[in-house]
Protein backbone atom coordinates (compact mmCIF):
# COMPACT_ATOMS: atom_id res chain seq x y z
CA UNK A 1 0.00 0.00 0.00
CA UNK A 2 2.80 2.41 0.86
CA UNK A 3 4.40 1.75 -2.52
CA UNK A 4 1.13 2.62 -4.31
CA UNK A 5 0.86 5.86 -2.36
CA UNK A 6 4.43 6.78 -3.20
CA UNK A 7 3.77 6.09 -6.87
CA UNK A 8 0.63 8.23 -6.75
CA UNK A 9 2.58 11.02 -5.09
CA UNK A 10 5.25 10.82 -7.75
CA UNK A 11 2.62 10.91 -10.48
CA UNK A 12 0.99 13.99 -8.97
CA UNK A 13 4.34 15.79 -8.68
CA UNK A 14 5.18 14.93 -12.29
CA UNK A 15 1.80 16.28 -13.43
CA UNK A 16 2.42 19.45 -11.43
CA UNK A 17 5.83 19.92 -13.02
CA UNK A 18 4.38 19.42 -16.52
CA UNK A 19 1.59 21.91 -15.80
CA UNK A 20 4.23 24.40 -14.66
CA UNK A 21 6.21 23.89 -17.86
CA UNK A 22 3.10 24.42 -19.99
CA UNK A 23 2.22 27.57 -18.09
CA UNK A 24 5.75 28.94 -18.44
CA UNK A 25 5.86 28.17 -22.16
CA UNK A 26 2.47 29.85 -22.72
CA UNK A 27 3.70 32.94 -20.88
CA UNK A 28 6.90 32.87 -22.94
CA UNK A 29 4.91 32.88 -26.18
CA UNK A 30 2.89 35.87 -25.02
CA UNK A 31 5.98 37.70 -23.78
CA UNK A 32 7.86 37.09 -27.02
CA UNK A 33 4.95 38.37 -29.10
CA UNK A 34 4.66 41.43 -26.89
CA UNK A 35 8.39 42.15 -27.00
CA UNK A 36 8.27 41.92 -30.78
CA UNK A 37 5.58 44.60 -30.78
CA UNK A 38 2.68 42.35 -31.71
CA UNK A 39 -0.61 43.02 -29.96
CA UNK A 40 -1.99 39.94 -28.19
CA UNK A 41 -5.75 40.42 -27.90
CA UNK A 42 -7.73 38.95 -25.01
CA UNK A 43 -9.08 36.01 -27.03
CA UNK A 44 -5.62 35.03 -28.31
CA UNK A 45 -4.11 35.41 -24.85
CA UNK A 46 -6.74 33.09 -23.39
CA UNK A 47 -6.22 30.55 -26.18
CA UNK A 48 -2.48 30.50 -25.52
CA UNK A 49 -2.86 30.27 -21.74
CA UNK A 50 -5.44 27.47 -21.96
CA UNK A 51 -3.39 25.34 -24.36
CA UNK A 52 -2.39 22.01 -22.77
CA UNK A 53 -0.14 20.73 -25.55
CA UNK A 54 3.59 21.36 -25.20
CA UNK A 55 3.98 20.46 -28.87
CA UNK A 56 1.58 23.24 -29.85
CA UNK A 57 3.10 25.74 -27.40
CA UNK A 58 6.60 25.00 -28.71
CA UNK A 59 5.37 25.40 -32.30
CA UNK A 60 3.75 28.73 -31.42
CA UNK A 61 6.95 29.91 -29.73
CA UNK A 62 9.00 29.10 -32.83
CA UNK A 63 6.50 30.85 -35.09
CA UNK A 64 6.46 33.87 -32.75
CA UNK A 65 10.16 34.37 -33.40
CA UNK A 66 9.43 35.56 -36.94
CA UNK A 67 5.69 36.27 -37.04
CA UNK A 68 4.30 39.50 -38.42
CA UNK A 69 0.95 39.03 -36.71
CA UNK A 70 -0.71 36.94 -34.04
CA UNK A 71 -2.54 35.00 -36.76
CA UNK A 72 0.84 33.98 -38.19
CA UNK A 73 1.46 32.22 -34.89
CA UNK A 74 -1.91 30.71 -34.05
CA UNK A 75 -3.36 30.01 -37.48
CA UNK A 76 -0.39 28.96 -39.60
Amino acid sequence: MEELMWTEGQRLRAEGRMEGRRENQAKAVIRLLTLRGLRVDKQSRQRILKCRSMITLNRWFERALQANSISDVLEA
